[in-house]
């Protein structure tokens, strides 16, 4: 069985980069945040930083890419319950949204995106993708018949939002934790219900 190459040193230097902004954003927003703050974070030099990222814009920048790159993929499967399916997806997005530091970080972001509309724009195509892999599954059971027919994109976002609104909403902005165990479980099973309700298929 072959081994994973090991990472570079410069690899691992820039690992460390996007670990320490990630946490200086995080802790002190975009404009609060200084390149000396995250060269010392990282333990690197500042000749090191920025021969990795040009300025602090380019390295947010790719720090918010964290919040919108996130694998949501799940494969149809045509022989498994519908409801199973969406309960795996929703399962999914909520581990997301519950991950160490995804809160503090998307608040950050969102600050920053607030004062931008080019950021919010740019902000808003990359949201759009984040989501393919939800509307992928349901273009696909659309097209197995086990769905209404409808825009799976819309759908996509109809599911994700009834989870967003208990789940990230209240964290992001009233600085309430994220659901316990038991009222996720029921917030996963109303969500899919809800969904199935509306558009599946006898």
């Amino acid at each position: 069985m072959s081994q994973s190459p090991r990472p570079t040193r410069s690899e691992q230097k820039r690992a460390a980069i996007l670990a320490a902004a990630r946490l200086e954003f995080e802790e002190k927003g975009f404009q609060g945040a200084s390149m000396d703050g995250i060269s010392a974070r990282a333990e690197v030099s500042k000749r090191t930083l920025y021969n990795h990222f040009a300025n602090k814009e380019a390295l947010f920048g790719q720090i918010t890419e964290c919040l919108w790159q996130q694998d949501d993929a799940l494969e149809y499967r045509p022989d498994a319950p519908l409801a199973e399916q969406l309960s795996a997806l929703a399962v999914k997005k909520l581990d997301l949204m519950a991950a160490p530091g995804y809160i503090g970080l998307a608040r950050s972001v969102m600050g920053e995106y607030m004062r931008s509309p080019e950021l919010a724009q740019a902000a808003m195509a990359r949201f759009e993708q984040s989501e393919d892999g939800a509307s992928a599954w349901f273009a696909a059971a659309m097209a197995d018949g086990r769905l209404a027919p409808g825009d799976p994109k819309v759908v996509a976002h109809q599911f994700y939002g009834l989870l967003k609104t208990f789940a990230l909403w209240p964290q992001l902005l009233a600085h309430v934790p994220a659901p316990p165990p038991e009222a996720r479980a029921a917030l996963v099973a109303d969500t899919v219900a809800l969904i199935l309700g509306r558009y599946e298929l006898p």
